[in-house]
């Protein structure tokens, strides 16, 4: 269903969309609106799933049952969703290797002290000035008691875990609202905050490599949380129009397609089209028609925060 509350959430992964190409989130993400299913990020969610019940559990029969359920609930529920290239025997090797090699504190092993889960699979939502909100989901946090030491750690599966991949954090704005959202988050005792990407390698053998992301000053903190305000403001706009008042799904639709910035230089990111061409590529009076007929409303546990 469409995202038309008031007041604006706005999520880390989102507002990197917003930022890409606005009229790619507005459609996506506040009409809610899809034309395919990525098989990777269907994917991606049975891997963390099975992580997830790893350190809730410590257990693999546990974790090796949620990623079960997850590929049912992703993949065999849904035909829709392709399987190349991608099996449950996969998903199960990976987590087998994952339940032996992960890190609880990932490149912190040897760090001394008192160290505890905070969170795992836990959403945050923390206040933006405007009265926007940001919403965010940590795949684990712990802590060392003994020097207050936060660790955010963010799980990813790829294909290729090599340098370029390790670099990619460094500009991440997603894991630097990561970090300035849980220095908000956390009502205890912080004096050190690291977040860290967690990769798992998309193939047999598996696996696990751990990239730090640079200790951001706090104006380059600052700086990602304005973007965060910025693309708040324009889904306020989109959303309401005037403020405190939603407009009606037809009138967002319509500005979505017609009136909404965006980025024909991200059509073809990596070599894959937009889901949203066809649309671009369309007389804007055939728009509406079109996003009716040929894209399908987005299921609320599909778009969760």
């Amino acid at each position: 269903m469409p995202k038309i509350e008031l007041p604006v959430i706005v999520t880390p992964t989102r507002v990197e969309l917003g930022l890409r190409c606005y009229r790619r989130h507005a459609l996506a993400d506040i009409v809610q609106r899809a034309r395919y299913y990525s098989p990777s990020l269907e994917f991606g969610s049975v891997i963390h799933a099975g992580a997830a019940a790893w350190w809730q559990f410590g257990a693999l029969d546990r974790a090796l049952g949620a990623v079960s359920d997850e590929w049912q609930k992703r993949f065999e529920l849904n035909p829709q969703v392709s399987q190349k290239d991608l099996s449950l025997e996969l998903a199960k090797a990976m987590i087998e290797h994952y339940s032996k090699h992960a890190s609880m504190r990932g490149p912190f092993e040897l760090e001394p002290g008192d160290w505890q889960f905070v969170t795992v699979e836990d959403r945050l939502l923390v206040p933006l000035l405007g009265g926007y909100k940001l919403s965010f989901q940590t795949d684990r946090v712990v802590y060392n008691k003994s020097n207050a030491h936060l660790v955010i750690i963010d799980t990813k599966t790829g294909a290729r875990l090599d340098k370029r991949w390790e670099r990619q954090w460094g500009t991440s704005l997603q894991m630097k609202l990561y970090k300035a959202g849980a220095a908000k988050a956390y009502d205890f005792d912080v004096d050190q905050v690291d977040v860290i990407v967690e990769g798992i390698l998309k193939d047999v053998p598996s696996k696990i490599v751990y990239a730090p992301c640079p200790d951001w000053s706090e104006g380059l903190l600052n700086e990602a949380v304005r973007q965060a305000i910025h693309i708040a403001a324009r889904d306020e706009l989109l959303i309401a129009g005037m403020p405190n008042l939603p407009r009606d799904i037809s009138v967002i639709e319509r500005e979505a397609l017609i009136d909404t910035p965006h980025n024909y230089m991200s059509c073809f990111e990596y070599g894959v089209e937009c889901p949203f061409y066809r649309l671009c590529t369309a007389e804007p009076e055939e728009r509406v028609a079109i996003l009716h007929a040929e894209y399908f409303e987005i299921k609320e546990e599909e778009s969760a925060y």
